[in-house]
């Protein structure tokens, strides 16, 4: 129990640390908004991770990606931004172990100010969680702007659903959808 106490006093204290460093681009990791990220969301509530979600992941590209080609209003991109923000942490915390020990296994640059990030996290009886982020530099802050499990982006998936969606819907109502689904209206 001591033990599973100095962990969890740990783990806060290098979350305080690491939220207190900018993530700008001149800083020699390009894996700390992962890293932070991967540090600060175990054992916490959706509206913590959405926080969290909120400083480690460029929203306003999430949206841009998610709606393709689709015209959204500076709202519309907004409200998209904080839905999305809102399913990441749902669906962290649904897939989440407490207790799991996510490490970064690699960092490969693919081009000016863009990076890929493997992170690796052990499951009871199964293989390991690999999953990869891409890490841009967002107007000199180092930002997520995507996750890929098993070679499939997260991003990709959302703009197919919202596309699809739109070919019944608005665009406010897709949101709207998606904000009663997560929670986060």
């Amino acid at each position: 129990m001591r033990a599973c106490y100095a962990l969890s006093m740990l783990r806060r204290h290098v979350l305080i640390a690491l939220t207190a460093l900018p993530l700008t681009a001149a800083a020699a990791d390009p894996a700390a908004p992962v890293r932070v990220f991967v540090a600060g969301a175990p054992g916490r509530d959706a509206a913590q991770i959405e926080r969290l979600v909120g400083e480690t992941f460029d929203l306003d590209a999430l949206a841009s990606a998610a709606l393709g080609a689709a015209p959204a209003s500076p709202e519309q991109r907004r409200r998209l931004g904080r839905v999305i923000a809102r399913r990441i942490a749902v669906e962290t915390v649904a897939r989440g172990d407490r207790n799991a020990q996510t490490v970064v296994a690699r960092t490969k640059p693919i081009g000016a100010g863009q990076w890929l990030i493997t992170t690796q996290t052990p499951r009871r009886n199964m293989e390991p969680l690999l999953l990869t982020w891409r890490v841009s530099d967002a107007g000199g802050a180092l930002k997520i702007i995507d996750v890929l499990r098993d070679g499939t982006s997260s991003i990709g998936v959302q703009r197919r659903e919202i596309a699809t969606a739109l070919r019944r819907q608005t665009l406010d109502a897709v949101i709207t959808a998606m904000e009663q689904r997560y929670g986060g209206a």
